[in-house]
């Protein structure tokens, strides 16, 4: 993962880099705005969109990695096991809990204040959609949208259709891919007649933008009911002191895990140990006396800030203190004569404190 993360970040970076040729001063920004209560829409302005959301069967079938076991593989909440479409229209949709849901779930209880969003930057018109928009459904929409910029002669060159903005609706699809109710079927909450709708409502809010700039259609004011809890732990004095329980060991790679040093650590509570500010680092010395801070090949620091350095909390204790492991990946190759150790900061009263060597 770490090697992978980092070749994609190279290439994120030359690609970034391959782009200041591209860079102006000159840049125009536009947007315009619009919020729709899906509930209160005439049939003329849903189009087909259906008047309530549901929850499909194959949701559930595949909500893990594509399977649960057993349910991916029992009708009907197996994936690409659609209904006949004949019932009502959200079409090829197994209902969950068959007309349960509907008579338990009031439709108010499902997301139903779409707001779309559209910004001009340049040449790029970006259109903010609160759904997961597939990848098909997405370029039809753009198509749509693209057609429209070219009527009003805009000189717009691209076109994006953004997922998951200001809320989430579940996913748009295709009609080709809604019918065969798989995971994104089953999750495109108001049927099958999404994608189209967001189609028009996309195309036509970029179109007004594009004529009345930072056009705004909202409600004059939000309220929300939001369920709240405290996830922050309590504060704990800290009395006892830091201590090392298990000297730094090395443990090999195994099957989805890269080797690593591990290093436990009784320290400051959880509420104490201030994870936002820097704690652990790896030092090293070439005659196990005199140590310094390692650099890596790029010349960086190997500390909590990197890639390399984990922290993982192994349970409260007494006095105010708490476990942890503390574990180094990617350690340098092994230099002859060359020993480590780790280093943790300071915290709420407790000095600098290093693990003993190792190599």
């Amino acid at each position: 993962p770490r090697r992978i993360g980092l070749a994609l970040a190279e290439q994120a970076w030359q690609l970034f880099t391959t782009l200041d040729a591209q860079l102006t001063d000159q840049v125009e920004l536009t947007s315009a705005q619009r919020e729709l209560d899906l509930l209160a829409l005439s049939p003329q302005q849903r189009g087909g969109l259906c008047q309530r959301a549901i929850v499909g069967t194959a949701t559930v079938g595949a909500a893990k990695n594509d399977e649960v076991f057993p349910i991916s593989y029992l009708p009907p909440f197996q994936r690409g096991w659609p209904d006949d479409g004949d019932d009502d229209c959200h079409g090829e949709k197994r209902w969950m809990l068959s007309a349960l849901q509907a008579w338990g779930l009031a439709p108010e209880r499902y997301p139903h204040r779409l707001a779309i969003s559209a910004f001009r930057i340049n040449q790029l018109l970006v259109v903010g959609l609160p759904f997961e928009v597939t990848f098909e459904a997405g370029n039809r929409m753009a198509a749509a949208v693209q057609s429209t910029a070219e009527e009003l002669r805009a000189g717009v060159e691209q076109v994006v259709i953004s997922s998951h903005t200001n809320g989430f609706f579940g996913y748009s699809t295709t009609g080709e891919e809604y019918s065969a109710q798989w995971y994104e079927g089953g999750h495109t909450l108001y049927g099958p007649q999404t994608t189209p709708f967001l189609t028009r409502q996309a195309a036509a809010l970029a179109g007004i933008m594009l004529q009345q700039p930072g056009y705004a259609e909202l409600p004059s004011q939000w309220q929300f009911s939001l369920a709240s809890a405290q996830y922050f732990p309590a504060p704990v004095p800290p009395q006892g002191q830091r201590v090392q329980l298990m000297p730094p060991h090395f443990v090999d790679a195994a099957a989805n895990q890269e080797l690593y040093w591990q290093w436990q650590l009784l320290d400051v509570n959880v509420s104490a140990i201030r994870l936002h500010e820097p704690l652990l680092a790896v030092e090293y010395s070439d005659d196990g006396k005199h140590f310094q801070p390692l650099r890596d090949a790029q010349n960086t620091v190997v500390d909590d800030q990197g890639l390399d350095l984990q922290i993982i909390h192994d349970g409260p204790s007494d006095a105010g203190m708490a476990r942890y492991f503390l574990r180094w990946y990617n350690p340098q190759i092994a230099v002859p004569g060359r020993w480590f150790r780790f280093r943790v900061a300071a915290r709420e009263g407790q000095q600098v404190f290093y693990s003993s060597a190792f190599r």
